[in-house]
This record gives C-alpha cells, structure tokens and sequence, in this order.
C-alpha cells in the first residue's frame, strides 16, 4: 500500500488558520522530532511538557524539512518552506498521519482497550486467544507489540505512542496481512490534549474498569472519565461493538455514546463464596483454585462450558473475562479449539510472574501502581495465602500523580507486616519527599515495620533477608519496565533479574 504524498491531499480533513508558501509538494515523511527530520518531511512544532518545537523550527529546517505545522505566531518564514499555522498540532498530527498511511484502520478490524488497570493483560489475551484460533492479529500494548512479524518487546517507556507511531504500525499491519489489530489505549492518549488515537476507527472498544490515575494531567475524575469514554466515540461502522464489566458506573455514559443497547456488551466474574446475582453477557464463575490454576464454568448465550486456566489469582480472570468476550463476539462459535484456548494462556512479564525459590519466601513481581491495584492484589493473594505474613516493597512515580500516594500507603498497612518504601521512578523529584507522601497515608497505630530505603536494590535485599520461608514477599512497581529514571538519568533495570541475582549470589544470608 503506497503512501499518500501529496501535501494539499493531505490536508483535505486538517482545519488550519493560514499557509505561507505552497501546498504543492511532496512529502516523504512526518516527525515531530527535529533530529529526525529528512528531505520532504512535514516537522510539527508540538508545545510538549519539557520543550517546545517552536525552539526548532530552523534546526528541522536545516535538516531538511519541507513543511512546519505549527500553533505560535512566527516572526519569519523562509522562502522555499511551507508554514502551516493550526490551533491544535496535536490534531493536526493525526489527522496528516492518518491520511499519509492510508487510513490504515479502514483496512482492519481495530479493538481498542483502556482503564485503570488490567488493559494491557486484556490486550495480551485477547491477542494469544485470536492467534490460538488462527486469526491473523497485530498487537500494540506497553509490553509486547507485533505488526504482523512477529511478538516482540515494546521498549517505548509510553502506553500508547503518538499519532504517527500509532498510523505506521497499522499500515505495517495491514501489509503484513493481519485481519486484527488490538491496541492499547491510555487516558492520555484519547485526551482532547494529545488526541493520539482520534483518527483510528476502531471495531471493538473494551474498558477493563475505571478507579482513579493521572489525576496530575487529568485534574478531575470527570475529566479522567471522560477520556476514557473517547474509545467508545471512536466505534465506526454498523458492526462496532462496546465491552463493558457489568457492574461498572458509568455504563449509562457508554450507551449515551454508543447509542443502543445491542451493541453492548457485559461480562462479570464471579469469585469462589459467591453468588451469581447479576446477568451479563459473559460470566466466569471461579469454581476451584489449586496450585496449577483455576476451574471456570463458563457462561455464555445461555450454554455453560468447563474451561480452565493456568492462573491463582482471581484479578486475572477479570482481564480474561473481556478477552474471552471479544474472541466469541468475532468469531461467533465456541468450538473446542475456543473453549481450549484458555488452558494455554500465559501471564505478561511483569504481571503476577510468581517465583518460588526452594526453601524460601514466594516472591511476586508485578506491576501494580494504583491504589486499586494494590487493593486488588493484596485481596487476593489473602484470599489464596491465608494466614500468610505479607511483605511488601514499593514505591510511587516522581513528577506525577502525588494523589496516590497516601492511599497507597494505606492500603499496604491493611494488608501487609512489612512495608519497604523504595524507588519507582523518582525523576527530578526527592525520592525521601516520595516516600514519605507514602507514608503519610500509614495509620500511625500500625503495628507493622516501615523501611525507606530508596536505593531499590538495597529494598530488595532487605526484603529477603527479612522474609522466612512460607513468607510472601510483594515487588510492586516495576513490573515489565527496563530502567529507573531518577535526576535526569536513565539506569537499566529489570526487578526479576535483580532478585534473582540477590538470591544466586547468597546476599541475602
């Protein structure tokens, strides 16, 4: 599929205020990164959080621009470079990408995920359970991605990347021949600000849950809300579809947007001791957890199905449960083949990656960074380690979210024995002010211990040597990510490989 090049063709759909200089030209590419621009490129001058693109401007020039999309009057324009003054260039970004790739979405049948917690899990699934019954599906989560080729790490340190990355990979996609796409959405990417994914038409849009995150950008837990309900006014076609939990809030808002009830979804878990009171479209009742995994029946357009699946913790049968949905809505059958799909299964890295070294303390490395999610987390675990003692070691992101923190602390005293405060990603932030936005949350009547210990390492090395064996040690935080970011510095990391190291190396003794 060749590439729309024509400038004035790809401005068709883009609202500007006003050019200087010609609109007949070709174009070869689009950045919005002045390093990277070629001959022939458009150069948007975005107004990002630590820079802004109008500072620039005569560096894409220099390396070959072509054409400026920017938002700021400009005092000066050279004769042989187009300007295209726009109130948004984030719009603007999209709008161009998506027209330079062809609409690349038209071609493929979108699903899209967000919410607080479990999308990129539920993205992973629903990926694994396509390619199990032998659909060709690509895959953009902040773990994995394949566009078309092959499943491989995705490095960015962003949920969702921009505009062009995002209209690139599905063009890829569509080359490749895949018939899927399931893409991983954040607030911040279907905000009004960014408008990331506001040109992608998608077939299916899934929201996992919503609780409460980036209230730095988001301000308001409206607004928050609000952007997640993009995904749903970005449905396009007669066979759009919405998955929604069945007990969620604000499902009224999904069918304001959706527009009728049929073209929505429910599905609902339902955990061991508990009853099935509410309908849904799909039910998984947990009849059974042992130590190889979990017993399901499955409920389904008024048929039951046995199936099981190779995990302990019931949170992760809430981001199965939307995945399971999705594959039954597209394929429309539950064969055999289907119902065995689960039972193959594999958990993320970074996601409730369970290690039980011999002779000591399970330890359990995941994500987790919202309150809810250490909630949820903790909850369970009580739930299949009971009696168990609980140590834990986590810490908060710097330059982001301080909201969180507390509640974060709070939640950790209710549950665990030992609480190790440590680095996440303190960024140009004190890493002790962190920690103790933390432990401000902590009844000061816990009768537990509170470890600060920044130096994440040094964290994890208490923690096991604190630890007896039948003793669970929680790492939270981290999860899949390669480095921590902390004074304008990158260090590689990788929490399981450390913890393994600090076993193998007896440092614990």
């Amino acid at each position: 599929m060749d590439y729309c090049t024509n400038l004035k063709e790809l401005l068709t759909n883009v609202p500007y205020r006003k050019v200087n200089g010609s609109l007949d030209r070709e174009i070869s590419g689009l950045t919005h990164d002045s390093r990277k621009c070629h001959n022939g490129y458009i150069f948007f001058a975005i107004c990002g959080i630590h820079f802004n693109g109008h500072d620039f401007i005569d560096a894409a020039i220099t390396n070959g621009t072509a054409v400026v999309v920017h938002s700021s009057p400009l005092s000066f324009f050279q004769d042989d470079i187009t300007y295209i003054q726009t109130d948004s260039v984030y719009e603007s970004i999209s709008r161009i990408s998506a027209a330079f790739y062809n609409n690349p979405s038209h071609s493929l049948k979108v699903i899209g995920v967000t919410g607080t917690d479990g999308k990129t899990s539920t993205c992973d699934f629903i990926y694994q359970l396509l390619t199990c019954t032998n659909k060709t599906a690509a895959l953009l989560s902040s773990v994995w991605q394949d566009n078309g080729t092959g499943r491989t790490r995705n490095l960015r340190h962003m949920t969702t990347p921009d505009a062009i990355e995002i209209q690139k990979f599905l063009h890829e996609a569509v080359i490749n021949g895949c018939e899927y796409a399931v893409v991983e959405a954040s607030s911040h990417g279907l905000s009004d600000h960014f408008r990331r994914l506001e040109d992608v038409c998608f077939t299916i849009s899934i929201c996992t849950g919503i609780t409460s995150d980036h209230m730095d950008f988001h301000k308001t837990q409206t607004s928050y809300i609000d952007a997640k309900m993009t995904l749903f006014r970005l449905l396009k076609g007669k066979n759009r579809l919405a998955i929604i939990p069945a007990d969620a809030e604000w499902n009224d808002k999904v069918l304001d947007i959706v527009g009728h009830s049929k073209k929505i979804h429910t599905w609902m878990v339902v955990e061991p001791g508990c009853e099935l009171t509410r309908h849904a479209s799909l039910v998984l009742s947990i009849s059974e957890i042992n130590n190889t995994g979990m017993n399901i029946i499955l409920y389904f357009r008024d048929t039951q199905y046995q199936i099981k699946v190779p995990f302990l913790f019931p949170v992760q049968v809430r981001n199965l449960a939307p995945a399971l949905l999705t594959l039954f809505l597209v394929t429309d059958e539950t064969s055999s083949l289907v119902m065995k799909c689960p039972e193959n299964l594999e958990s993320i890295p970074g996601r409730f990656n369970l290690l039980e070294p011999p002779g000591q303390a399970r330890i359990l490395i995941d994500f987790a960074h919202t309150a809810h999610a250490f909630s949820t987390i903790f909850s369970n675990a009580a739930l299949i380690y009971p009696g168990k003692k609980f140590i834990t070691v986590f810490g908060s992101a710097g330059c982001r979210d301080t909201s969180k923190r507390a509640l974060m602390g709070r939640i950790a005293s209710r549950h665990c024995d030992i609480i190790i405060l440590t680095d996440e990603d303190p960024r140009e932030e004190d890493s002790l002010i962190i920690l103790q936005d933390i432990r401000a949350g902590i009844p000061k009547n816990y009768q537990g211990t509170i470890i600060l210990q920044p130096d994440r390492r040094k964290a994890l090395k208490t923690a096991l040597q604190l630890a007896r064996f039948d003793d669970i040690i929680f790492c939270l935080g981290k999860g899949h990510e390669t480095s921590i970011e902390k004074n304008g510095k990158i260090y590689p990391w990788n929490e399981k490989k450390v913890i393994l190291e600090l076993i193998s190396l007896k440092e614990v003794d």
